[in-house]
């Protein structure tokens, strides 16, 4: 990645890999806005959560580009890189898009149901060879199974 740049990638359900470019440009136009509040800033990432729920901050090393972190199965974050000031105040660089974690497990109603195609049976007298089975001839209505196009 280069220039300005955050991505979410889910792992599993439980974890989340942050990913980020800032450009150092886009860094420098933070720290001359911040002024002398930025002196003892460092970077930080702040994940929240789109229930509202207070966000994580993290301090990061100076060379960091990824992180890994522990997440809730079945919640929607945003991440963002930024500056963290002295005074705790955050001041955001790059916004990523919204990732969804899936649940751990699969959500209720999800039951298999069976369904009985009516299809005319083939006999086989002998072992299969390996080869293709010939198409059997049945009168049918409609395109073969082949000639449906799937969008």
């Amino acid at each position: 990645m280069r220039g300005d740049d955050i991505r979410l990638f889910v792992r599993d359900p439980r974890h989340l890999i942050v990913s980020w470019s800032v450009a150092a440009a886009t860094r420098l136009a933070a720290l001359r806005d911040l002024g002398p509040r930025a002196a003892a800033g460092s970077t930080a990432l702040r994940l929240a959560a789109a229930d509202g729920t207070v966000p994580r901050i993290l301090d990061l090393p100076p060379a960091a580009d990824a992180s890994l972190l522990e997440v809730a199965p079945g919640t929607s974050y945003v991440a963002e890189i930024g500056i963290r000031t002295a005074s705790g105040d955050f001041t955001p660089l790059v916004r990523s898009a919204l990732a969804t974690i899936a649940a751990e497990r699969p959500p209720a109603g999800t039951a298999v149901e069976w369904v009985h195609a009516a299809a005319p049976t083939v006999v086989v007298a002998h072992a299969w060879s390996g080869g293709r089975v010939p198409p059997v001839a049945t009168p049918t209505e409609g395109p073969r199974s082949s000639e449906v196009a799937y969008a």
